[in-house]
């Protein structure tokens, strides 16, 4: 934290999967406080690794490592100017990798939203028989069209097969 603070650091290297330390004055706190601290001053943040991994980097393989302040890059330009490029690079592949995700959630809560929309359109049924045959009668009679309906009292009985 001192190094930021002093801008004596050259670059700041964090891991992404820290451990939520919630309350007043947690990692969470220090963390945060030390990133932006970075930022407000022009010296570059890079998420990478894991904990176990940035603690291998420096030599520390019994216990993990959350965030590391690189003081000096004299005789390694070379490197730091390129982990700085992937760093950039990967950002961007993030912020595109975000988008096209919102973008696509994003068309399919339209595309749902119209499949409720047309499921609840009501289609208007067709019309029954007695309303065509209706439709076919003269408008010049006055009395409505009388249906016959014969009924017939004997049971049926199948034929035998022969």
């Amino acid at each position: 934290a001192k190094w930021t603070r002093s801008g004596r650091a050259a670059c700041l290297v964090v891991a992404p999967n820290i451990e939520r330390a919630e309350g007043a004055g947690g990692l969470d706190d220090t963390l945060e406080t030390i990133i932006d601290t970075c930022r407000s001053r022009g010296t570059p943040v890079i998420f990478c690794m894991n904990r176990n991994k940035l603690a291998e980097a420096v030599g520390k393989k019994q216990c993990k490592v959350s965030a590391i302040a690189i003081s000096d890059v004299n005789g390694a330009d070379k490197p730091y100017k390129l982990c700085l490029q992937l760093a950039k690079d990967g950002r961007e592949s993030f912020k595109k990798a975000a988008a096209d995700a919102a973008n696509a959630a994003e068309q399919q809560q339209q595309e749902k939203q119209q499949k409720k929309q047309e499921e609840d359109v009501v289609e208007a049924p067709a019309p029954a028989p007695a309303t065509a045959a209706a439709a076919s009668i003269d408008s010049t009679t006055a009395s409505p069209p009388r249906l016959s309906l014969s009924i017939s009292a004997e049971p049926f009985v199948p034929r035998a097969k022969s």
